[in-house]
Formats: C-alpha cells, sequence, structure tokens
C-alpha cells in the first residue's frame, strides 16, 4: 500500500468529534475512542495513541486538529482515535496505568479501516507499544506512522501534537 498527498494542508474543514463520552469511573476520568468525520467519501483511519487527549464529544483540542490536517491531506476524511491506555490526563504523570485499552475488542475497528496509523510518538511504553504490534501484526501491511525527515532517514513516529504539515506518512514496520 502506498500513500501519497493529494493536496496541501487544509484549514477550513470543520473538525468536530463524536462518539468521545468522556466519563468518571473508580478508575478516574477516561475516554475509550473519539471519532471525527468531515467531507464526503469513505477513507477510514484508525489512530492509537498514548492516552486521550482533552478533545470530546463537539470540541476538538491541538492533538486531534494536527492530526485531522494532516491526514486530511492524504485524502482521509475519517478518524477513529484509539489509545494505549484510556485514561484522560494532560501530563503523562497522570495517566492511571489500569486504564489499558484491549486492543483485541477493537479488532473490528482495525478490519475496516483503510490504514492504522501509530501516532504515540517516539519513547516510552514499550511494553505496551509490543503488545499492540502483536495485535497488529496481521494487518502490518496498512500500518503507517507520521515521521519527519531528517538528513540520515526519519524521526519516526511523530506525536500529533508536535507535527508539522512537512511531516510525512511513512509505512510502519512491525516486526
Amino acid at each position: 500500500m502506498e500513500v501519497k498527498k493529494i493536496r496541501e494542508v487544509r484549514r477550513d474543514f470543520p473538525i468536530v468529534p463524536f462518539d468521545a463520552e468522556r466519563r468518571t469511573t473508580g478508575q478516574g476520568e477516561i475516554r475509550q475512542e473519539l471519532c471525527i468525520k468531515w467531507d464526503d467519501g469513505d477513507k477510514k483511519l484508525v489512530a492509537i495513541g498514548i492516552n486521550p487527549s482533552t478533545a470530546q464529544n463537539g470540541e476538538s483540542d491541538n492533538t486531534m486538529t494536527r492530526l485531522c490536517r494532516i491526514v486530511d491531506m492524504y485524502g482521509y476524511n475519517y478518524v477513529k482515535m484509539l489509545n494505549i491506555y484510556e485514561s484522560v490526563s494532560t501530563p503523562q504523570s497522570g495517566i492511571n496505568k489500569k486504564t489499558l485499552t484491549d486492543f483485541q475488542k477493537k479488532l473490528d475497528d482495525i478490519e475496516c479501516a483503510d490504514m492504522v496509523l501509530i501516532a504515540w510518538g517516539m519513547n516510552g511504553y514499550e511494553e505496551e507499544k509490543e503488545r499492540i504490534k502483536d495485535v497488529l501484526k496481521p494487518y502490518n501491511e496498512k500500518v503507517f506512522c507520521i515521521a519527519r525527515k531528517k538528513d540520515d532517514g526519519f524521526s519516526y513516529p511523530r506525536h500529533p501534537s508536535r507535527l508539522s504539515y512537512k511531516d510525512e506518512i511513512i509505512k510502519y514496520g512491525i516486526s
């Protein structure tokens, strides 16, 4: 599978999350997923991050806005955001480690997606990332990430809040 930019960054389309219910549980505030759809079409993408951003139903944030703008440049018009943890926390030190997402329950989402985008950044949570990579192995051909081109190759995977619109979507190899 090859991906190519089809347009420059657009800043004029609505980024309005839905199915993004945040609720308080015995584990603290959690959000299981978040969806955003814009334009007509059916190019679906599942993104996987560390933990939920502050976006919620009807209200985007920097992370989701940047992510949607960059995948829009590649023709995608639907994002379902999943995370390693369901714990909502701006600082990573506040993540409740007991809120691991069960990715076995997300296989239908992964199966239906045209692309799975790794958006968890480069450092930390290695054991949890390996667990998710095991789940994604059968879907390896459609697993990508956002990378920054450097003189000596690429730096990847980038976290959406740290993206430049010059960054590129490239293949993410799962071994």
